[in-house]
């Protein structure tokens, strides 16, 4: 049966959407008090099924930890965790960030498409100690965290080149690429003329054999795929994941070198190996998903300082022994 999780981007633990309990209205009647942070309660029952997902995320399971200084230790993770989930969610207020309600309707729908009937997702709302209007209002804090991060904290991140070229030279394992193929094809349906196809493939590949032939040209001329405009490039692919008749035919070919015609079953082929490569992505190819890892991990560096700010001038209570 799917759970009500969050569908948004963990930013970091600030974002989890696990069906943690908000002292919002539509709340059933708290067992007790785990926290107080600056006078909002945390209550004990949202305290405990925060800890059930909180060991999911790990790969735990409560039963298997038999150590009590262990079970002391990742609960006392866990109540830090949801003390920092409520102090976000108050910064949010303190600074008028609030999510539409069109947002939130969203949201909301996303997740009741999880479910096979609106009954489902209420009775999954109620075991969860929801009634919709409840978790509508958490979803919204939810929202609202979410944007104070996009708007408030990430902004004031920046990366540098001088950052992903170090990035880059010190992790070279994160960009290793497998054996790779760059491509060109020409391809002609056979349809009900097999014999006809393959002629006109002989005909191309001979001028694609032609010394100064344009084989991009060509490709636009007269391939009939997908691939004609960019001028039959099938970009870099992996080699243990070619097509076996792909595989076999360019397995012996160098670059620059043509083959063909190569039959499959929905025609014929020309093809022109480009290049061969492996071991390591190019900088200039790897750049950006290194600029976006850095930038996520600096986001989350920042989350973690505003909170460590927030912590500061807070009043923590801690109300139930772990």
């Amino acid at each position: 049966m799917p759970t009500v999780k969050p569908f948004i981007v963990k930013v970091c633990f600030c974002l989890l959407f696990l069906l943690p309990w908000v002292p919002v209205a539509g709340w059933s009647e708290p067992l007790g008090l785990a926290a107080r942070v600056n006078g909002q309660e945390i209550t004990a029952k949202r305290f405990e099924h925060y800890f059930e997902d909180f060991l999911s995320d790990r790969g735990r399971n409560i039963a298997s930890i038999r150590n009590p200084a262990v079970l002391k230790k990742l609960r006392g993770e866990a109540l830090d965790a949801l003390v920092d989930e409520e102090l976000l969610t108050q910064e949010a207020a303190r600074k008028d960030i609030a999510a539409s309600t069109a947002e939130v309707d969203a949201a909301v729908a996303a997740m009741r498409a999880n479910f096979k009937s609106q009954d489902a997702f209420a009775r999954r709302l109620e075991r969860a100690g929801f009634d919709e209007a409840g978790y509508r209002a958490y979803v919204g804090q939810q929202l609202a965290v979410k944007r104070l991060v996009e708007s408030d904290i990430q902004p004031k991140v920046s990366v540098s080149d001088r950052d992903v070229h170090r990035f880059y030279v010190a992790n070279p394992s994160r960009f290793a690429i497998p054996a790779q193929v760059r491509i060109r094809q020409i391809f002609i349906a056979s349809g009900s003329d097999p014999a006809g196809a393959l002629s006109r493939c002989q005909e191309i590949l001979a001028q694609a054999r032609r010394p100064r032939s344009d084989f991009a040209a060509l490709a636009r001329q007269h391939s009939q795929d997908q691939s004609a405009p960019a001028g039959g490039d099938l970009g870099f692919l992996a080699e243990d994941q070619l097509t076996p008749f792909l595989q076999q035919a360019v397995a012996s070919l160098k670059p620059g070198q043509v083959t063909g015609p190569v039959p499959s079953d929905a025609g014929c082929h020309v093809l022109k190996l480009e290049q061969r490569r492996s071991g390591t992505l190019p900088e200039a190819e790897a750049r950006e998903s290194a600029r976006s890892y850095l930038k996520a991990e600096k986001t989350q560096a920042a989350v973690r300082q505003r909170i460590q700010s927030l912590r500061r001038h807070a009043r923590i209570e801690i109300l139930m022994p772990l």
